[in-house]
């Protein structure tokens, strides 16, 4: 667990009333970091752009949720849960890219959220037997290929997918809509406590006491379709909440997977809308992803090579000199290569559109 006394301020940040996210990141902007928000005047904060007078009263109510995030982190001491924070390094790099992006994550079980290959898997409720069958198949192409699977832990297809992947020593990464003392529903806590263990986690952003109320299920779909590489939906109506994690991996720019069914099936109707429509591809099988997600043989040396070949001169020696540092500052880059600090961002932000090297916190750069 990080230090302590900064994680009250950052605990504290993610309780304050009318602070969502995009309010939060924009404070964390200004100041650096939650403590110093915590230490600034309101009057410092309310001069802010974009900062709404209404934050006045949640502000001179500070020290109310930082009490409550002491009392917080007793919680998470006892129960060994681990908390990453929107300016950790090991914050989920594909979930940190989404505007709506959490702030704080508590996880139980293995913290690595930064995988080369992530799918997440979602469904109806109520799965027929060919939507078991094929989340199974599916699952089984996956074995020995170094993805791992993330899912919602609710009923239906959700469990299924946890179980299989439990079962197929699948590596499996459960969001919940609810704290850690409210593990819902109930009856999948067995499932849960499993996933805490090994190559596996359960994670939520909800503190403790937060019950699985209805409203909870949309703010964890966007976790679960942020966190992933490629979104499949095996079975679902035309309208739920598969559908709405699958629109919500569609913004993100995800690639969007569907497994086909007949036209009279009333859970086969959504899936065969996103195909129709061109949202989502088709899959029937584990290759048709892999294929699609070029995710073959090749290995990541090979394709680098491939794509060093393609830079240019300057991002040649900006490839270089990371893979020499392994990681390395845009100051210190900047300096070496005597380009200015805008034309090298330009340069970087093209290396890692193209999977060539990712940004970490601190304009911090290394290769993937």
């Amino acid at each position: 667990m990080q230090n302590t006394n900064e994680l009250i301020y950052q605990i504290a940040l993610t309780k304050l009333p009318h602070v969502g996210v995009i309010t939060g990141k924009k404070l964390l902007h200004y100041f650096g970091n939650a403590r110093d928000i915590f230490e600034a005047s309101t009057k410092e904060i309310l001069a802010l752009q974009g900062i709404q007078a209404r934050l006045k009263k949640s502000f001179e109510e500070r020290d109310k949720w930082l009490e409550f995030a002491e009392r917080e982190i007793e919680f998470i001491t006892t129960q060994n849960i681990q908390t990453v924070f929107i300016t950790d390094e090991h914050y989920p790099f594909r979930l940190k890219s989404n505007k709506d992006s959490p702030l704080m994550l508590y996880a139980k079980g293995q913290m690595d959220f930064n995988r080369p290959k992530i799918v997440g898997m979602v469904g109806t409720r109520n799965p027929s037997t060919y939507g078991k069958q094929m989340v199974r198949s599916i699952l089984e192409g996956f074995q020995d290929r170094a993805i791992t699977v993330i899912s919602g832990l609710a009923f239906g297809v959700d469990i299924e997918v946890h179980k299989a992947c439990l079962d197929l020593g699948i590596p499996t990464v459960g969001i919940m809509g609810s704290s850690f003392d409210f593990i819902y529903p109930d009856v999948h806590t067995p499932v849960a406590k499993q996933m805490m263990q090994g190559d596996n986690a359960v994670v939520t952003e909800y503190t403790s006491g937060s019950k699985p109320d209805r409203e909870n299920f949309p703010m964890r779909n966007r976790i679960i379709a942020g966190m992933v590489d490629a979104l499949v939906v095996v079975e679902s109506k035309e309208t739920g909440g598969s559908m709405i994690t699958a629109s919500m991996a569609d913004g993100y720019n995800r690639t969007v997977f569907a497994v086909p069914g007949r036209s009279m099936d009333a859970n086969s109707r959504g899936c065969n809308y996103l195909i129709k429509t061109r949202k989502a591809e088709l899959i029937q099988s584990a290759e048709d992803l892999i294929y699609e997600m070029e995710w073959g043989q090749a290995s990541r040396k090979s394709v680098q090579l491939s794509l060093f070949q393609e830079l240019n001169e300057e991002e040649r020696l900006i490839f270089n000199l990371i893979q020499r540092e392994q990681v390395i500052t845009l100051d210190e880059l900047s300096d070496l290569t005597e380009m200015s600090p805008s034309n090298l961002a330009n340069h970087l932000l093209q290396m890692e559109f193209r999977g060539l090297l990712v940004s970490r916190p601190g304009k911090r750069y290394e290769l993937v």
